[in-house]
């Protein structure tokens, strides 16, 4: 017998992805309030915790239109949104994440520095 859990108001079939993104966030809530780590370092240790699991199948895209950001993924624990855009096109996929306050930051300053750590998550789908 399938089990239901209660992700909005109303209930949804389990679906493995969303039990992973609920656990992914209720990691990094609660380290956020139980311990003074920076923010970074919490989000790392969540993603350490989540991908240690070996019961859990993460989904393995190959190719663009294979990414799918669960609903749960693309808002904050607040409620917030956290997918900015997605133009969800195959050919060039381009997603921008933040949160409305962190842009807000951004917009208000005067520097900006970016980096990119890009090339070992998807080198399957970057060499097509």
């Amino acid at each position: 017998m399938e089990q239901n859990i209660l992700v909005t108001n109303h209930v949804h079939a389990t679906n493995p992805e969303e039990i992973i993104s609920m656990e992914f966030k209720s990691n990094i809530s609660s380290g956020a309030t139980s311990s003074h780590y920076p923010s970074r370092r919490i989000i790392h240790q969540a993603f350490l915790n989540v991908n240690k699991k070996d019961d859990l199948l993460l989904p393995q895209p190959t190719s663009f239109n294979d990414i799918l950001i669960p609903d749960e993924l693309k808002v904050t624990n607040g409620v917030d949104r956290f997918v900015l855009y997605d133009n969800e096109d195959p050919d060039h996929r381009m997603i921008t994440l933040s949160s409305d306050d962190d842009l807000d930051c951004l917009s208000t300053s005067e520097n900006w520095h970016g980096g990119g750590t890009f090339k070992p998550r998807f080198t399957m789908i970057i060499s097509f």
